[in-house]
């Protein structure tokens, strides 16, 4: 019993470290990109299934553009410091569509504290927030900013499978 204590314990104190390796790209920015392989789809209509899940997902268009096979925008993720609002993550995503597959990138995640609550983080890449408050919270934001992209992702991926309904014509 005692040795299990002790493991959880441990557990406890080596979760916020795990936590903050966050997906770099080359340069060492945070950057979820993953190429997507959807058979069957031309690139108009992962482009229309980029553009429907944009519209759901996001209610404002911010700084949305559509540039040929590619639609991006910039949009926040929401933090909490237990129940309390802490200000946002900002993020820019684009999708970029080609036939039978998409590629994805959410990348420049930088935390702003808008209610001026706990102070403005930045970059998610720094090791200690730009306005000093805690570490522990900070290793918080990054796990709260992770399991949000996650979930957007997640969401991309199933809207991006689907398949408009074929027109019967034939009346």
């Amino acid at each position: 019993m005692k040795s299990i204590s002790i493991l959880l314990l441990a557990l406890c104190f080596t979760l916020p470290i795990f936590s903050q390796d966050l997906p770099k790209n080359d340069d060492g920015i945070i950057s979820y990109t993953a190429v997507v392989n959807v058979s069957g789809k031309s690139a108009d209509q992962l482009l229309d299934n980029a553009k429907r899940w944009f519209e759901e997902t996001y209610k404002s268009a911010r700084n949305r553009k559509v540039e040929g096979s590619k639609i991006s925008d910039n949009h926040n993720l929401k933090m909490k410091k237990g129940s309390k609002d802490a200000g946002a993550v900002n993020y820019d995503i684009s999708v970029m569509c080609k036939d039978g597959r998409y590629k994805y990138e959410i990348t420049n995640l930088v935390h702003k504290d808008y209610e001026k609550t706990v102070g403005t983080g930045g970059k998610l890449e720094r090791e200690e927030p730009k306005d000093g408050f805690s570490g522990k919270l900070w290793a918080d934001f990054k796990m709260q900013s992770d399991a949000q992209v996650k979930e957007l992702i997640a969401s991309l991926t199933k809207a991006m499978e689907y398949t408009a309904e074929q027109k019967n014509d034939d009346w």
